[in-house]
């Protein structure tokens, strides 16, 4: 991430009341000990002597970021309307009847992917790499509006789409 990314963020967290510098903690502190965990998968432990701080204020304020960033996303990323059809699709009678119904589109695919050796043999297609099999759904105009990923290479598409049908009876405005 870029310093000014950084600094960017930090500032839209604090205007939005999101995130406010403690007694000993700033807001810029916080969300770099958050990132340094989530990006280089530091552990608590191993955060402590470069910040600082006792593992349990990193482990208080990694929750606090955490919560402010899920509350940041639901205030800025709106779910598109599929109430807007392209001309295109609307007006031709040879795709019109077949999508009247249709939102967007769903597929899945492969992504090639690290994962722990004693993992492996479920991860590893046919061409003896390891990946995941990821679903994706995008709405006309190609914009993604729903991603589902981590599943095996050898789960089935149709297994991934029955357990996100299953699991999401959640937020997801695409599996509505």
């Amino acid at each position: 991430m870029g310093k000014h990314v950084f600094l960017r963020l930090t500032n839209d967290l604090r205007q939005r009341s999101l995130l406010k510098d403690s007694r000993e903690v700033s807001v810029e502190e916080q969300l770099a000990t958050f990132l340094m965990t989530i990006y280089h998968d530091e552990r608590n432990r191993m955060l402590q002597e470069p910040f600082q701080h006792s593992g349990e204020t990193i482990s208080h304020h990694f929750n606090t970021v955490l919560k402010a960033l899920v509350n940041f996303y639901m205030s800025i990323i709106v779910a598109p309307s599929f109430e807007n059809i392209p001309c295109y699709i609307r007006n031709n009678p040879k795709y019109w009847p077949h999508f009247k119904s249709c939102i967007g589109a769903i597929d899945g695919t492969h992504v090639d992917v690290v994962i722990p050796s004693n993992e492996q043999l479920a991860y590893r297609g046919r061409k003896g790499d390891c990946t995941q099999n990821v679903m994706a759904a995008c709405s006309f105009d190609m914009k993604f509006t729903f991603v589902w990923a981590g599943w095996e290479e050898t789960a089935h598409d149709s297994r991934i789409f029955n357990e996100v049908i299953h699991r999401l009876t959640l937020n997801s405005p695409c599996l509505q």
